[in-house]
């Protein structure tokens, strides 16, 4: 995900799976009780710290709310997501980016097979209205909603990835590789590998083993999330 750094969205790899796939199956692990999450980012290359990200997940009737805030420098990324209850999937969401040459604030919904998004830009307000599969995720979900994948080794999974910053869909593949334990500040951390790829590259999360799957660390290969304890 090397667009990462710039644009501080989950920009999804499409995977190479070596055997077919079951579909993506997804249920919150996480209760109805509001939840904190606080993350430091580091650069891949050398450890150095360039930003931080808090994500908070709320229930608001028969949603959930995944409001998320990515600091990098002087860059200001806000994402509200909401997404349904039961399954995952987006309804609707916004985002906000201040503090570059390219600063832009969109709406988001999704309704009847299509995801329809509004765009405030320098150039002028812009729109897209595209058609979605049933097995949509948007890209601004995908940090917290693959908590909720059945996690076991070896498992494999794919889905419609939808960026609503330049409106496009991807089909993307998952693969958990097993368990592995991810040493942190107070201690080791079990956790479950998932690994996303495509030709040589690839993304990795590491989720912990015990419910509700906190996100523990992320890979992009340009920068590393780390989960604060």
């Amino acid at each position: 995900m090397k667009r990462w750094s710039l644009l501080l969205t989950v920009t999804i790899l499409l995977a190479a799976c070596s055997k077919p796939a079951t579909g993506l199956t997804l249920k919150a692990p996480w209760g109805n009780d509001p939840e904190h999450n606080e993350y430091v980012i580091t650069r891949a290359a050398d450890g150095k710290e360039v930003g931080s990200a808090t994500i908070d997940i709320r229930r608001e009737g028969n949603a959930y709310v995944l409001d998320q805030r990515f600091t990098l420098g002087i860059m200001d990324d806000k994402i509200v997501m909401r997404v349904r209850a039961d399954n995952l999937r987006p309804l609707s969401g916004t985002r906000e980016i201040i503090g570059t040459a390219n600063d832009f604030s969109l709406v988001t919904t999704y309704s009847d097979g299509k995801m329809t998004v509004k765009a405030k830009t320098k150039e002028g307000d812009k729109a897209a209205t595209i058609n979605v599969p049933a097995d949509s995720l948007d890209n601004d979900s995908a940090l917290m909603v693959f908590r909720g994948i059945p996690w076991a080794e070896g498992w494999e999974g794919t889905f419609t990835n939808v960026v609503a910053a330049n409106a496009t869909q991807t089909k993307i593949g998952l693969k958990v590789m097993g368990q592995e334990t991810v040493e942190m500040p107070k201690g080791p951390v079990e956790t479950w590998h998932l690994r996303m790829t495509i030709g040589q590259q690839h993304q990795d999360f590491w989720y912990g083993v015990e419910r509700p799957h906190f996100l523990v660390k992320y890979d992009n290969g340009a920068t590393v999330f780390m989960r604060v304890q």
